[in-house]
């Protein structure tokens, strides 16, 4: 099994957490305080 790193494309941050999944698509929520966007995806279509 393979971790990859997964940063917050806003701010750069690597303490990011899953937080669901929609439309079949994983989200993730960035926990860093300071960033101005919280909930991303790892790939956008």
């Amino acid at each position: 099994m393979v971790l990859v790193a997964l940063k917050c494309p806003f701010c750069g941050s690597t303490n990011v957490g899953k937080n669901g999944t929609n439309n079949g698509k994983q989200r993730y929520i960035c926990k860093n305080s300071e960033c101005r966007h919280q909930i991303f995806y790892a790939e956008y279509t």
